[in-house]
């Protein structure tokens, strides 16, 4: 994760903004949106960053940062502002990348952070979170914003400090990390295998509810983001922040 200011390519600060995504899928039968665990989007990056780069050309500019509208100091200081995603400790986030042309004061950080919300919720975000992206399992839509105590907008530091806290959460409550990504891909397997990290973390009534519900799922997709759910999918032996490919594993045997 780089720091905030800094160095870029052209020697201009550059900084971040991170924020939780709400990932939802459309269900015909029930007809109802069901949230997703966001960390199965990271497998499809390249297919949601295309889409974000398609949402920003629908406004006739190239970049963000041509649609700010707020203090002349702080315009004059924007070069560019992205929406992105960024996989971080087996979690996906909303990551809005900025480059400057110099260091932001704290009350211009504060105006960008604030154009920054207004953008995820109601505008460039307002208009994204209404599009479907056909993903590896099915069309979800996604969010930069959503309305609960838990949202949160942080740049490059304050988000350090939050990973922090979070990582001081006992672990019977947190949701553990669990190599199956490269792994056999039968569903039972990987079944099994998460299983068994839920339990290694104490959580045994998880660990069964999971089952359950794997064992209910009518289609391999449901099942791994019923898994999902429960776990963080990472790599053998590897980093849960690369982004997943079919042909590794993970495929019906």
């Amino acid at each position: 994760m780089n720091a905030t200011n800094s160095s870029v390519s052209t020697g201009n600060p550059r900084m971040k903004f991170y924020c939780p995504l709400v990932v939802v899928t459309y269900e015909t039968e029930s007809d109802e949106l069901i949230e997703q665990d966001n960390r199965l989007i990271g497998y499809n990056a390249n297919v949601i960053r295309k889409a974000l780069e398609d949402e920003v050309l629908r406004g006739e500019t190239s970049d963000m940062a041509m649609h700010f509208y707020g203090s002349p100091a702080l315009e004059e200081k924007l070069v560019s502002v992205r929406w992105d995603i960024e996989a971080v400790a087996g979690t996906v986030y909303g990551c809005i990348h900025v480059d400057l042309t110099e260091a932001l004061t704290d009350d211009e950080k504060e105006e960008l952070r604030e154009w920054i919300r207004c953008q995820s919720s109601d505008g460039f975000g307002g208009g994204f979170e209404q599009r479907p992206i056909d993903t590896s399992i099915g069309e979800v839509y996604i969010s930069f914003w959503h309305s609960s105590e838990k949202y949160f907008l942080l740049c490059d530091d304050e988000f350090e400090q939050h990973l922090l806290t979070q990582s001081k959460v006992p672990k019977e409550t947190r949701k553990p990390d669990c190599p199956l990504i490269g792994q056999d891909g039968n569903v039972f397997n990987l079944m099994g295998i998460a299983a068994r990290m839920l339990k290694q973390y104490g959580q045994d009534a998880a660990a069964m509810a999971m089952r359950a519900r794997v064992m209910d799922s009518d289609s391999y997709g449901a099942a791994l983001v019923i898994m999902g759910a429960y776990v963080n999918f990472t790599s053998v032996g590897g980093d849960s922040d690369e982004e997943f490919d079919e042909d590794q594993g993970m495929s019906m045997k």
